[in-house]
C-alpha cells in the first residue's frame, strides 16, 4: 500500500449584499499520515579540487583585508574578479544579467576567510570551496576558493 495524503476541505458560498458571492475554503492544518521533512539548507559547498597550503588561503586573505582593504573593484554583469597569493585564489562572480556592482577588497577578503574556515578549517591543506558574499549595492555575488593554477568557474 501506497501512503497518502488525506485531506479535507468544507467550501461555502456567501451571498453578500449587492449581489456578490463570497467562497471560503476551511480545511485542517497539514492533515496528513506522514510526517514533513525539515528542508536542509546548504549555505555552502566544499569540494575536492587541487589541493592548496591552507597558508596560501591566510595570506590571501589577510592581504585583501589589511592592504588598501576599502580599495573598491568594478563588477559589470555576468563577470568575474579573482585575486591570488601563492597556490590560493578566490574568484568572485557577478551573475546577475543586468545589474553591475562594485566590491571591496575587504570583501573578498572576507568570503576567503569564510570559506577557508568553513571547508579546510585546521588542515594544512585545502580543497575549493564556495561562499557568498556581497557587492557594494547589496548584491548577492557568487565566490570560489581554489588552486591558482585553475581557471575560476564560470
Amino acid at each position: 500500500m501506497w501512503p497518502s495524503t488525506l485531506s479535507t476541505a468544507l467550501l461555502a458560498l456567501m451571498p453578500l449584499g449587492g449581489g456578490g458571492v463570497l467562497f471560503r475554503a476551511y480545511a485542517p492544518d497539514n492533515v496528513t499520515d506522514i510526517p514533513e521533512q525539515a528542508p536542509t539548507f546548504e549555505k555552502r559547498g566544499c569540494n575536492t579540487g587541487a589541493n592548496f597550503p591552507s597558508n596560501d588561503a591566510i595570506k590571501l586573505k589577510n592581504n585583501l583585508q589589511n592592504n588598501n582593504p576599502d580599495q573598491l573593484s568594478y563588477l559589470p554583469a555576468r563577470s568575474l574578479l579573482e585575486w591570488s597569493l601563492g597556490d590560493a585564489k578566490i574568484c568572485v562572480f557577478n551573475k546577475y544579467p543586468f545589474e553591475n556592482t562594485h566590491i571591496k577588497r575587504w570583501e573578498a577578503g572576507w568570503v576567503t576567510g569564510y570559506i577557508k574556515d568553513s571547508c579546510c578549517g585546521g588542515n594544512s591543506q585545502c580543497y575549493d570551496g564556495t561562499g557568498a558574499c556581497h557587492g557594494d549595492s547589496g548584491l548577492s555575488l557568487a565566490a570560489t576558493l581554489l588552486h591558482s593554477a585553475r581557471d575560476c568557474p564560470s
